[in-house]
């Protein structure tokens, strides 16, 4: 049996791989029958770890979309343009502030729209859409 901690690493790793089989076959049982338990547990981990994992996630998808990019830049402009139209698009149906801001400040020099100014140009516009959808 091995004694100091080097030997029982290198005993579990020679373990693993004249068992990888057996022991792969193992757990995926073991995940089939206890699946909500997997999944509770997977779940508070990440609520636990949120900033760490976060980290790791941004890590994954940036190396992604390098490669993805380096891989076909073309393809990747098309998409990347086709995301920014749909999120664009989302922000003046649903009236973001951002883009009442944005309506605000076009033809004028305020550089700080007040919260209460952003309310009543939204409802402004949503009458107005009101207005062209009758007519329409």
């Amino acid at each position: 049996m091995p004694k100091t901690i080097e030997e029982k690493k290198a005993y579990l790793k020679e373990y693993y791989v004249k068992n990888k089989e057996r022991i792969k076959e193992k757990r995926k049982i073991y995940q089939t029958k206890n699946r909500e338990k997997i999944n509770q547990q997977s779940k508070e981990w990440a609520k636990k770890n949120f900033e760490k994992n976060m980290d790791k996630v941004r890590e994954v998808r940036r190396l992604k979309k390098i490669k993805y990019k380096a891989k076909d830049p073309q393809r990747y402009n098309e998409l990347l343009k086709k995301w920014n139209l749909k999120c664009q698009r989302a922000v003046v149906e649903e009236l973001k502030d951002s883009y009442v801001q944005r309506l605000l400040k076009r033809h004028s020099v305020i550089k700080e729209v007040p919260q209460e100014l952003v309310e009543a140009k939204r409802l402004q516009i949503l009458i107005r859409r009101f207005i062209n959808e009758k007519r329409n």
